[in-house]
């Protein structure tokens, strides 16, 4: 089985847009399986010094990759299926940036505490995770409350065409979605738009609440196994996310559009996926009125979903 282990990516170098001229760190091909190491979402920032401090280490979510997929190229879509996401460290971390994380910019964010007179604690919490056995079940330990575990992917996403994307935002290539639906056993459909593909994926959460309201869920770094399948000619423009009971489509809000506008697209989106697995659109139009689910995973990207049991 292939491998990217925390010690290569390191010696290679964290990327941190999803950038269509990277080199890949590693070639497979379709239908292989692999695993992907890699570092939490602040370099280990908040478990060596207790707080952020974006002046030593400014730049957040770094990414493991690039993996090329090799025979892939534009206009086909890789299904990578998730099998497991394990702790490295058993333990994860989490803090509070600020009072509302989503108002924009780092300064925005600042005027907006010192406005409302709030002061937010700024050392780190190391949450302890405990893991029964072999089965990842486990738990979180978060300020004396017991959650469970429930690891996912942040971020993954393939290169877009021509304009590398910042690890920041989602977007049609996939990105910083932040969908607790990304967890062992779902398998995330992501456009090919480049030869090769170039796989990039990071920030595993332990667990996230929807929306992740703070910007910071219980981050870790984590040993993804993944399995990687090609669907050629079989052109995908935004991603999506099928897991054991639904499937869901993913949209974003953009520079041009609003978060509104993204939910809009999510339910279009999953309307036209049902309609090429032969439900009528009124029909799949009327189920996702009746039957959908909403899912926020920040306040950028949504998924709109509907049971698999009803399209039988």
């Amino acid at each position: 089985m292939h491998r990217i282990t925390r010690e290569t990516q390191e010696r290679a170098g964290y990327r941190y847009a999803f950038d269509p001229d990277d080199d890949p760190l590693l070639t497979v091909d379709p239908g292989e399986r692999l695993v992907v190491e890699s570092e939490d979402s602040y370099h280990g920032q908040l478990f060596a010094e207790g707080h952020r401090d974006r002046s030593t280490e400014p730049r957040s979510n770094p990414l493991s990759g690039p993996i090329a997929v090799d025979g892939s190229s534009p206009g086909d879509t890789l299904a990578v299926h998730v099998e497991s996401i394990e702790p490295l460290e058993g333990r994860a971390s989490t803090y509070v940036p600020s009072w509302w994380w989503y108002l924009g910019p780092m300064a925005s964010r600042r005027a907006m505490d010192d406005f409302v007179g709030v002061d937010p604690p700024e050392e780190a919490r190391e949450l302890a995770i405990g893991l029964d056995g072999d089965d990842a079940e486990g738990t979180i330990d978060v300020d004396g409350h017991t959650v469970p575990y429930e690891p996912m992917l942040g971020t993954i996403g393939t290169a877009p065409a021509r304009t590398p994307a910042p690890n920041g935002p989602a977007g049609p290539h996939g990105g910083n979605m932040d969908l607790p639906i990304v967890h062992p056993g779902s398998t995330v459909y992501l456009p090919v738009n480049v030869p090769d593909a170039l796989l990039a994926l990071g920030d595993a959460h332990a667990a996230q609440g929807e929306a992740e309201v703070t910007g910071v869920a219980a981050e870790m770094p984590a040993r993804t196994t993944l399995q990687v399948d090609l669907l050629r000619g079989h052109d995908l423009s935004w991603p999506r996310v099928e897991t054991d009971t639904y499937l869901y489509a993913v949209a974003a809000k953009t520079p041009f559009s609003t978060f509104e506008d993204a939910i809009r697209l999510a339910f279009v989106l999953l309307v036209g996926w049902l309609e090429t697995r032969g439900t009528d659109r009124y029909d799949a139009l009327r189920l996702a009125a009746v039957a959908g689910r909403l899912l926020v995973g920040n306040f950028n990207c949504v998924a709109a979903g509907l049971p698999k049991a009803l399209l039988d």
